[in-house]
């Protein structure tokens, strides 16, 4: 595949690569491709918005972050429960974590996006009322009125910490949702078949493949790569009231086993990179995609886009 552009985006999920191309249409940045995709992604499957995601940046001025919205460890000011005995089956809503994808994604915001949250959610909304889930539509509403506050307000809170709270069995509290720490980090920097690329400093702690979930990368006019993986668990818990799915990564407390502690990241996979050139400028944004809808879980073809910096075109490459 050899397509000459100024711009481009590639996702693993054609509704997700739609969305980012409209948006780099638009006149928008990578950022703002990416978080489009990211955002359908959410509209259109009730597992993305509280699971994982992990957003990559790179190029010319951007600083090289990596934003951490991995799912965190709840229970925070809580005593610590008893936990189950050695052999016993904990309950599922134990497995239940924090979701951080918001409060990350708002921080990105302000590394380049030309965008505000409001239009780059659209997309999540469209889908997820064409879908008829009419209350994820509220939600992801919400979110493109207050951002990051949208995982704090009371209703939307209320509702997790009645599904996963202490009385169903699981960890979760009012206070998890407050203030979640170490979203912008700088990307690490590592050796790919001799190539110098930047990926996500947690890239390599995942125990378990990429296989339920998607990638979206853009590479935009000015020279910026950006690349998200999140992920969407075959596994969860479905809360009605929101029509979303919570991914099972949290560890239960079980007794005579240290506790994991509240607010710690849990493990997920982020199957992104950006690799540079011989004069250490970025060049070409990589993914290991695989497909968002579990039908077609076992899509794995990697996905990248190289830029020409002295032509300033890029060509999708795979």
């Amino acid at each position: 595949m050899s397509v000459r552009l100024r711009s481009l985006a590639r996702s693993s999920d054609p509704g997700a690569e739609a969305a980012a191309m409209d948006e780099l249409s638009r006149g928008g940045s990578a950022i703002d491709a990416v978080m489009a995709g990211y955002f359908f992604a959410a509209g259109a499957y009730p597992g993305v918005l509280l699971g994982p995601v992990t957003l990559l940046l790179g190029g010319v001025g951007s600083g090289e972050r990596a934003f951490d919205g991995r799912v965190r460890q709840p229970g925070r000011g809580a005593k610590r429960p008893r936990g189950t005995l050695p052999g016993e089956e904990p309950p599922a809503q134990a497995r239940v974590g924090v979701p951080c994808s918001v409060p990350a994604l708002a921080v990105a915001l302000g590394y380049g996006a030309l965008s505000t949250l409001a239009r780059l959610v659209q997309p999540g909304v469209a889908a997820a009322l064409e879908r008829g889930a009419q209350r994820r539509a509220a939600v992801l509403t919400r979110v493109a009125e207050v951002g990051a506050l949208a995982l704090v307000e009371p209703e939307l809170t209320r509702a997790l910490v009645r599904a996963f709270g202490a009385p169903n069995g699981g960890l979760v509290t009012p206070a998890d949702f407050m203030r979640p720490q170490g979203l912008d980090l700088p990307a690490a920097q590592l050796e790919r078949s001799g190539v110098p690329v930047l990926v996500a400093p947690w890239a390599a702690e995942a125990s378990s493949p990429f296989v339920r979930g998607a990638t979206v990368t853009a590479v935009d006019v000015s020279g910026m790569f950006v690349a998200a993986a999140f992920e969407c668990q075959a596994e969860g818990l479905f809360v009605e009231e929101l029509e979303l799915s919570a991914p099972l990564l949290a560890e239960p407390t079980r007794r005579g086993v240290r506790r994991v502690a509240p607010g710690t990241p849990l493990p997920s996979a982020a199957p992104i990179w950006i690799a540079r050139d011989t004069t250490g400028a970025a060049h070409e944004v990589w993914s290991a995609a695989a497909a968002a809808q579990p039908a077609e879980a076992e899509n794995t073809a990697a996905l990248g886009i190289r830029r020409n910096a002295n032509a300033r075109m890029v060509e999708a490459i795979s």
